[in-house]
Formats: structure tokens, sequence, C-alpha cells
């Protein structure tokens, strides 16, 4: 008499998911690989007329939902890799899990978010094929923070319905002719550190792209984004909402800010909201002649020192919240007071200075907030410096005694708080 030994496959749907409570996701993917379970051929299977095996095609049909269910219960549809400290033969030997997890599960991957800081991954360019392989049409999101990836420097195929596309670190060798094509559907897209080989690919209209940001161009001699490119980008896009760009000083054709570029960014942004500009140095010294753009509610502006915001000649009628953040050198309130002046509709402010001998004992600046009409909210951050901080804390307050809500954070190392982007 023969005995047949049951397998998975003759479990009903309650007890495979009753296993998942014992298993993790390198066990799904072991499932996975060892009955093959991919959606194409589970779509085969199910749209094939041949009934001769019917029970066991519908086992396998219900067990391959079960262990595609059990893979969206335990990872859900986002996959997060952050390498920061792993050894290389660690990185290159996940990247290889990772392709194999793409290959059964990437239809349901709707978020991707890799951040290594490694050079010599040789699985990664593996990677970016299985990520055009396997779930480009899935993808929502794409953020990808490399030194040597290699993940997106071959799009040969369309991802159709990524929204929000962030690359940083990456040498971008993108076919410049077909980036629009390659991302049709964007909302978002970010440039950081991110070494443009061919810097044009940015020239192009993006029918839904509502926010832009370039940053860290500094890093670069060659392969940076030029002006040229820029105005070229804002031209083609005038429906932007939100931009965040920093310049490249002292680069031949870089992006560097001058009065000329404000008033270029007003006549073609008209639906701008939001801007975060951050430069080493501003180029509009002793121009005192203002632009209004007045679209704008929300501004951030990143200075390397306090007294260089009294020359910055942007305001707007409409601002509502104002992050000042100076990096280097503080000289007083003077220019952070000169600058709230033009933007004085202002209801949240936030002010950041990572200097030590910045600090709150300043009668004058503290009547100048209380006299704010409209200001609720107002935020701090700095370095501590010892306990008569906490009474000049309290004597700002008593000063600014209508503030609806008063936030404060302060360095006690190198750590910054978290980074309060507007953009």
């Amino acid at each position: 008499m023969t005995i047949v030994q049951p397998t998975l496959l003759d479990l009903n749907i309650q007890c495979l998911r009753e296993l998942r409570r014992y298993l993790n996701i390198c066990d799904i993917v072991s499932l996975a690989e060892a009955y093959n379970i991919t959606e194409s051929n589970v779509n085969e299977l199910e749209n094939s007329e041949d009934n001769t095996e019917h029970l066991t095609k519908s086992k396998f049909i219900q067990f391959a939902w079960a262990v595609q269910e059990m893979f969206l219960h335990i990872n859900g549809p986002s996959i997060n890799i952050n390498h920061t400290d792993r050894s290389l033969n660690d990185i290159n030997n996940e990247f290889q899990f990772y392709v194999k997890l793409l290959r059964h599960f990437g239809s349901y991957i709707k978020e991707l978010n890799v951040i290594v800081r490694k050079e010599g991954i040789e699985a990664g360019k593996l990677f970016g094929d299985a990520i055009q392989t396997y779930c480009r049409e899935s993808l929502v999101s794409i953020k990808v923070t490399s030194i040597d990836g290699d993940f997106l420097s071959n799009i040969s195929q369309p991802f159709p319905n990524v929204e929000t596309l962030k690359i940083c670190g990456e040498q971008l060798g993108v076919n410049p002719i077909k980036f629009n094509k390659w991302f049709p559907k964007l909302r978002s897209l970010e440039f950081g550190d991110t070494n443009f080989t061919n810097p044009e690919c940015i020239e192009h209209h993006f029918p839904q792209l509502t926010r832009l940001v370039i940053q860290n161009q500094k890093n670069f001699s060659t392969g940076f984004l030029t002006c040229t490119s820029l105005g070229i980008a804002l031209h083609l896009n005038p429906q932007l909402e939100s931009l965040r760009i920093s310049d490249a000083f002292g680069l031949a054709n870089a992006i560097n800010f001058n009065k000329s570029l404000l008033v270029f960014i007003k006549r073609k942004l008209p639906n701008l909201r939001r801007l975060q500009l951050i430069s080493r140095q501003y180029g509009w010294r002793g121009d005192s002649e203002f632009i209004s753009i007045d679209s704008l509610t929300r501004l951030k502006v990143v200075a390397y020192e306090s007294e260089s915001l009294m020359t910055i000649p942007v305001r707007s009628n409409q601002m509502t919240q104002l992050h000042l953040k100076i990096l280097n050198n503080f000289d007083g309130f003077d220019g952070i007071m000169e600058f709230v002046k033009k933007n004085a509709t202002v209801y949240a402010l936030t002010i950041s200075a990572k200097i030590k001998h910045f600090h709150l004992n300043d009668d004058k600046f503290a009547n100048f907030i209380s006299g704010l009409k409209y200001l609720k909210t107002l935020a701090i951050e700095y370095y501590w410096q010892d306990n008569e901080a906490i009474d000049a804390i309290v004597h700002f307050l008593s000063i600014c005694s209508k503030i609806k809500r008063f936030d404060i954070f302060w360095w006690t190392s190198d750590l910054e708080p978290k980074e309060h982007d507007i953009c």
C-alpha cells in the first residue's frame, strides 16, 4: 500500500495563513523559490484551458496566493535597504537576496528606498536590472542614495506609475532625450550630490511635476547641473509649486544666486508656493530693489552668515511660513529682523543657528518678535550654552507673551535636530 505524503499544497487557506506567524521574509522568499511562484506563472496557470490536472492547478494557485499574502503581511509594499556600516560582502549578498525577492514579489512593490554609501557593489547592476524587469510597473516611489550602486544608470524602459523620484550620489547617465519618457507621471523630482553625465536630462516638460529639488552641487568640478539646464527646466515646467535649489558657487555656468535668477523664477513660475535657497554667497549685495513673488507662502533661506540676510531682496505679501538658517557667522539679529520685516505676514517662523555664540538675551529682538502682528508659532534651534540659557529663554518668553507656540531645540554636540524642510 502506497502512502501519499501530504505537501504544503494540501494545506487549506486557514492553515497557510497560520504559517505566517512562524516565517520571516527569508523563509517566504525560499518558499517562492522552491515552488517557482511568480505573478506571471500564476497568471499563466489561471488562464490555462488544460484541466487535466485541475485539482493540482487549483491547489497551486491557492498556495501561491497564500504565499504572496504572507509576503505582504510580513514585508508590506515597500523595500527599505539602508547599509551605511555593513561590509561590502554582506551588502552584495543582501542585494542578491533582493534580486530573488523582486523576481517573485516585484509586482507588489510600490516604494523602493535604498541607502548605500560604499563603493564596489558588484550586485548593484543586477539589482537595477531586477527593478526594471519585475517592478517597474508597480513602483510609485523610488528613492536612491548611493555612491557606486549603479542602480538607475541603465534605464531602458518607462516606469509608468512613478510619482516620486529621488536620486542622491549616483552617477546619472540616463539618456537625456528620454528622461521624461522614462518617468511620465513624476510629481516630485529630487537630485542631491548627483553627478550628471548628461545635465540636459531635466531639460524636458514633465506634465504632472509640481516639486523640483536640486542641491549639493558644490561637490563636483564637472557633472553639475548648469544654470542653462535649470533655466530650461523651469521654462518648460511653469506648473511647479515647490522649488529647492542650492548653488555651485565659483564654477563656470553653475547655478549661482542673483537678482536675475529671482526675476526669472517670478516670471516663469506663477504657481510657486514654496521656495528654498541654499547658497554659500549671494550675488545681489548692494542691490536694494526687492523682488515680490506674491504667490509664495513658504520660504526657507540657508545662509552662511546672518548679515547676508539683509541683502536678499525677496518678499511676498502672502508669506505664512519662514525658515532662516545660519551656518557660519552670527552677527546679531539685525539681518534676521530686516529680512522678516519684508515678510511680516508670517505666522510661523523658524530660526536655526548652529553657532556657539548665538543667544536669546537680546531685548531688541524679543520686542521685534512681540510686535509681529500675525506671528503665532516660533521655533528656535541653537547650541546649548550653559544654565544661563534657561534664564534667557524665560526672559525672552516674558516679552513675547503673545506667541501661541514656542518650540526650542538645542545641540549639545555635532548632532543636528531633524531638518524642517518646507519644500
